[in-house]
């Protein structure tokens, strides 16, 4: 009975033994010898090397008719064979040998020292197994690590019967394990079973009508599972193996001679080489099979090319199809025999719809068992078929969707789909239209990381001509996004290719490095003016890129308000300075360039002393709340599973407030207990930091229950006259140390905090490191933004309405004042305004409550490639449209069809050419009122919703666009300037909503060298503070997600209610995704 490939190869054996089996380089093996050979290696592993059923052993052989002879040995021994590849680093070798648990390794005379010098790292045997070898010198290291009797028989190999092994291997054992390229970084290896290989062989003689007569190519390395498809269809149909020497094998020419020489019909030839070999006239071929990479190039000739399509984990094949024209993406067929085929949405068994790209998941007789030794793994890939009760899917990582004729097109791995700036992109789609580019020849798209690890998108091309950066973006803009568009060009020779035929990827220059000689690579530049030169080099630096173009823009660069700082912030230490609002509009940095103007003025960088009185910032809160100030802080806290060492926290948070001015601040109080002033104080004059220390232990109280218990009681007795505004705590607990940071509100707001955090990181390593202080230089203090702010004050303005004209004022006051007209409209716009549950009398902190949403990476990144497709700068405007839709169909007919009144936060921090206060921490925090515009069919629920989704967005656009100067405008006005005309510059109802915009908190991630604590922050802040608005909307992107935490008074609204109103967000936001 036939189980195995064994079984038929020894039945070839016996039907005509004298046929020629394999052939290398002048050496036959008939079919006999083969089969003589491997029985008497298989009863040698039997009897001297004791090898159990299902054992791995080792090849670790130069391309020879031994490596075949050895294959099937250790097949008719009962043991599984595994292919190691004579080129892998060795490590890599010993971590296969220990994850095999292999025992025996089989090596030609050249490799065995090798294999010999691994004892200390994996104890193994090398066995030297080559025909013209029959006795080893004893005195070798080989010999002297064996032990008698093994050692003398496991050089007599030879000595071992001829005669069929006793016991034949089953069906269900393992055939061979191949180790492929892991995620984790170290390889996995791949168990095929005999009825797998055996369901593979028989359907490839059959498909391909292999015959005796025919002569096959062993081509693909030994280490591939490409080397199966090659073997054992041909020796069970009783047909010769040519195995293919090295030297030729990337020698298109001489291969095809050899091909001729030799009357080659079948050949396997991987992708990218086959498509250089169909340039080749060739007359003995019938079968030419390719796989392994896209196929794009056919050109017909006199054999017949099949494009074949399978993972490892799938016994070589798992679809092939003839192709019999060429297209940009050539089809890979239909499924093989007894495999079936399935394209499901990612992450899960629900089915694309037809022409929809989805994860290949095939199922089948083909199906390897699973991942040697890696259970979780395992299970992970090899999911439960859906469809058949009992059977496996493997999950490829594959993308394919079906063709209207029944064909799979490959579209790429899922894992070549790179997430750039938030936009997941697929590299083959774009190498698909690049080499559509005119003049380009071939072309490669890799996702390269600069020094930061931010990756960018690096086109690699040949070409006969040498066609310009901007020629090859304006054919590619005309079939991609912008954010498709690879940043960097590099020209190529030619297309590197691995030992197996295979793209090299690794070989092409990763720009960031430097290395441009390699691959013989040229950058492909842009001449630059001297401005030009100046904003590309402050570019380059803060965005860590080897090159940009006069064409780029700064947002699509991968730009943010964070970077946008940080490039003004270099570009003035070069004597230049740029409205940051300029460099944030969608603009080139030719354009730009233009732009530029001097900046002389740099911060003094020695302590700065002295008081000022509070500024409008400070006093919207101040105004609004009569007691408990001192109770007012913000929080945050990270966490380090290896601990914190104390002294370094308090060394890094001296020299913290030692370069921040004014986290060394008190408060003045009057008569009446009202804050008059803000001090900063010198150094020397007392202490600005309180530290405070916590051993904290599992106890029947929960770790974060002890934590957040302390953290009110630190804070609630704040002296704000005498006390430090500074406070940091550290726990130590037993799974790691919680680093809680405390800072007065009135010192300092949320990106200064930021600031904080990244400073402290920053020093922290330092220390840790004991590197030399390189702190960066500071910049205007948070006294010189308080004297330009009054410097906008004209005088006399306490006594003044809004319409009366002032008698003397500077250029700067004159711009502020003509805001007037905006804001006295947008304050006395007839608004509707919220329902609530219950009516409340006070508004305090200490009834508010938190629910939040969350929304999935994958969702958060459609929501960045929505706001590309409408040509939005930022996501902001689609949520600002949520947020309107959502409180319309959730409050229905008890809110009128009339705008809604919000406010939104700014950073309040001006770009002046005069001051730098980009890095200065304080508070600067401000918010100005917004109107959300009425809508057609405003009670209109997101499911019904028959509406134009894109105008709708560019009108919210508009709205944004149209706020004057939102960071010194409006407040100052309300606060400073008109304190007492509440007519014009307070809005007539109230508002209802603080709208919060954190924004991507990328940067946040990358340069803070330690995670958020999971524990909460709790009651910093007193219960009797009065809160500002009623529905607060704190959002943001944290790694990768979209979270919205709205904060609500719990005695106005029901919870239910605003779950209601948070599902109507969602309900909205994917209503718009979907459209």
């Amino acid at each position: 009975m036939i189980k195995t490939v064994v079984d038929l190869f020894e039945q070839q054996a016996r039907i005509d033994p004298q046929q020629e089996a394999v052939y290398f380089q002048g050496q036959s093996l008939s079919y006999k010898q083969l089969d003589e050979y491997s029985n008497q290696v298989a009863h040698f592993l039997l009897e001297a090397g004791k090898i159990a059923k299902e054992e791995c052993v080792g090849i670790y052989m130069d391309r020879s008719p031994e490596m075949v002879i050895a294959m099937l040995a250790i097949q008719k021994a009962g043991g599984a064979y595994v292919p190691i590849a004579v080129e892998l680093p060795g490590k890599r070798i010993d971590y296969m040998i220990r994850s095999a648990n292999i025992r025996l390794v089989f090596a030609n005379s050249r490799r065995l020292d090798f294999i010999t010098s691994r004892q200390d790292s994996c104890q193994t045997l090398a066995a030297c197994l080559e025909l013209n070898i029959t006795s080893i010198d004893y005195d070798s290291p080989f010999a002297s690590t064996l032990q008698n009797p093994l050692s003398e028989a496991w050089t007599r190999w030879h000595n071992f019967t001829t005669a069929p092994l006793p016991v034949k291997p089953e069906h269900t054992q393992l055939a061979y394990v191949i180790f492929t390229s892991g995620t984790t970084g170290n390889p996995k290896g791949v168990m095929i079973e005999h009825h797998a290989l055996l369901n593979y062989c028989l359907w490839f003689t059959d498909f391909y009508k292999v015959a005796a007569s025919d002569k096959f190519t062993q081509y693909a390395g030994f280490s591939f599972d490409a080397s199966v498809g090659e073997i054992f269809p041909c020796l069970i149909q009783g047909a010769t193996l040519h195995i293919i020497p090295d030297h030729l094998r990337l020698d298109v020419t001489n291969l095809n001679h050899y091909f001729h020489r030799h009357a080659i019909s079948v050949s396997f030839l991987p992708t990218q080489f086959c498509e250089k070999f169909m340039q080749e006239e060739n007359n003995s071929l019938r079968v030419v099979l390719t796989g392994g990479d896209k196929l794009n190039f056919f050109k017909p000739r006199n054999y017949r090319l099949y494009n074949n399509y399978g993972p490892t984990e799938n016994t070589v094949v798992a679809t092939a199809h003839l192709v019999t024209k060429g297209a940009k993406n050539i089809p890979i067929g239909q499924p093989v025999y007894n495999n079936q085929i399935y394209l499901f949405h990612e992450n899960s068994t629900k089915p694309v719809d037809k022409g929809e790209a989805g994860e290949i998941c095939i199922g089948g007789k083909s199906l390897a068992r699973g991942y040697l030794n890696a259970p979780d793994l395992t299970a992970t890939k090899f999911i439960q078929n859906p469809y058949i009760p009992g059977e496996k899917l493997y999950r490829t990582g594959d993308l394919a969707c079906w063709l209207p004729d029944g064909n799979l097109a490959f579209l790429g791995r899922i894992d070549h789909q790179v997430k750039i700036r938030g936009y997941r992109i697929e590299l083959g789609e774009i190498e698909t239209i690049f080499k559509g580019v005119e003049a380009i020849d071939e072309a490669i798209v890799l996702a390269q990381a600069d020094h930061s690890g931010e990756k960018h998108l690096c086109g690699y091309y040949v070409s006969r001509d040498t066609p310009t950066k901007q020629q090859i973006i304006d054919q590619l803009k005309s079939k991609l996004p912008d954010y498709m568009i690879p940043q960097f060009f590099i020209k190529i020779e030619s297309v590197p290719l691995t030992a197996n035929g295979k793209v090299d990827r690794k070989a092409l220059a990763n720009p960031f490095t430097g290395d441009n000689e390699k691959s013989g690579s040229t950058l492909t530049r842009d001449t630059h003016s001297s401005a030009l030169q100046v904003l590309s080099n402050a570019i380059k630096k803060v965005m860590n890129r080897k090159d940009v173009s006069a064409l780029d823009q700064f947002l699509l660069l991968g730009g943010t308000s964070l970077k946008a700082i940080e490039v003004i912030n270099e570009l003035r230490g070069q004597g230049f300075d740029l409205d940051i609002y300029e460099l944030l509009k969608e603009t080139t940095l030719a354009e730009l360039s233009t732009k530029l103007a001097d900046y002389s003025q740099r911060a003094d960088q020695g302590i700065v002393t002295g008081e000022f009185p509070l500024i409008h910032s400070q006093l919207q809160f101040v105004t609004k709340n009569d007691y408990d100030l001192h109770h007012w802080f913000g929080a945050v806290m990270l966490f380090n599973e290896q601990g914190f060492e104390e002294l370094l926290v308090e060394k890094a948070f001296l020299k913290l407030v030692s370069h921040h001015d004014v986290l060394r601040s008190r408060f003045v109080l009057d008569e009446n207990q009202q804050i008059s002033k803000q001090v900063i104080l010198a150094p020397t004059e007392g202490a600005h930091v309180d530290f405070f220390r916590y051993h904290i232990e599992e106890n029947s109280i929960p770790v974060e229950e002890q934590i957040q218990a302390i953290m009110p009681i630190l804070v609630q007795d704040t002296n704000l006259e005498t006390d430090p505004l500074l406070k940091v705590a550290l726990f130590n607990t037993p799974t790691g140390d919680h680093l809680w940071i405390a800072a007065h509100q009135l010192i300092v707001d949320g990106y200064s905090t930021l600031i904080l955090l990244q400073d402290f990181a920053r020093e922290y390593t330092r220390l840790t490191n004991k590197g030399i202080d390189e702190y960066l230089l500071k910049s205007h203090s948070f006294l010189d933004f308080a004297e330009d702010v009054y410097g906008l004050v004209p005088r006399g303005a306490d006594k003044q309405t809004a319409t009366q004209p002032f008698d003397h004022t500077s250029a700067d006051q004159e711009n502020l004042l003509n805001q007037i007209g905006y804001w006295e409209e947008i304050n006395n716009a007839e608004t509707t305004t919220l329902p609530y549950d219950f009516q409340i009398t006070k508004n305090l902190q200490g009834d508010s409550r938190t629910e939040s949403i969350y929304f999935s990476p994958e969702e958060t990144i459609q929501l960045s490639e929505l706001a590309t497709k409408e040509n939005l700068p930022g996501l902001e405007a689609i949520l600002l449209l949520m947020l309107n839709l959502s409180l319309r169909s959730w409050a229905g007919d008890k809110m009128t069809d009339k705008p809604i009144r919000i406010a939104k936060t700014a950073l309040g921090r001006p770009n002046s050419h005069r001051r730098d206060f980009n890095r200065t921490v304080g508070a600067f925090a401000v918010d100005y009122p917004f109107l959300l515009p009425c809508v057609e069919s405003p009670q209109e629920t997101a499911h019904s919703f028959t509406g134009n989704f894109s105008a709708l967005f560019q009108q919210m656009k508009k709205e944004l666009k149209a706020v004057p100067n939102p960071e010194m405008g409006y407040l100052i006005m309300e606060q400073l300037i008109y304190p007492d005309s509440p007519e014009q510059l307070q809005p007539q109802g109230e508002r209802d909503i603080l709208w919060n915009y954190f924004g991507e908190m990328t940067t946040f991630e990358n340069e803070i060298a330690f995670s958020l604590s999971p524990i909460p922050i709790t009651r910093t802040i007193s219960p009797n503070i009065i809160r500002d608005y009623r529905l607060l909307f704190n959002v943001m992107i944290y790694q990768g997600m979209l979270m919205i935490h709205l904060d609500y008074n719990s005695k106005e609204f029901k919870p239910e209610s605003i779950s209601c109103l948070l599902d109507e967000f969602q309900a909205w936001f994917r209503e718009a995704l979907s459209k």
